[in-house]
């Protein structure tokens, strides 16, 4: 059943999600351009630090594409990413705005998963 801009409710929903996501992924891709593991260890941040950072970075290049693929299975068109322009100055700073973004996004989609109405769909689409 189509909502009233004509897509699912749920598209809405991951497409939300996948905004999000984007946001994510183009964070910490900046942060690791950025900045060199000798500019991590130069504010005194451990060695494994930025590692870390581009684990995490895999993982929202995989966020990504989940939802796109669950989006598209489902027959409709997900949303494109945005350009963003990030503030920090130094790995500190990137530091800090990934914990504001992360915090946002989990707490969004905390609010968000009720909403679902496909949640075995969605499950299903992950763990293929």
């Amino acid at each position: 059943m189509a909502d009233r801009y004509g897509q699912p409710p749920d598209v809405r929903y991951l497409n939300l999600a996948l905004t999000l996501e984007y946001l994510q992924e183009a964070l910490y891709q900046h942060g690791l351009s950025k900045y060199t593991e000798d500019d991590f260890k130069k504010v005194n941040l451990p060695d494994w630090g930025r590692q870390r950072f581009a684990q995490i970075a895999s993982h929202e290049q995989m966020h990504v594409q989940f939802l796109q693929s669950a989006i598209s299975v489902s027959g409709s068109e997900h949303v494109k990413p945005c350009e963003y322009i990030f503030n920090d100055n130094d790995p500190k700073s990137f530091i800090a705005m990934t914990e504001a973004v992360e915090s946002i996004a989990t707490s969004a989609y905390t609010g968000l998963a009720q909403y679902i109405d496909s949640k075995v769909t969605v499950l299903c689409q992950w763990l293929s």
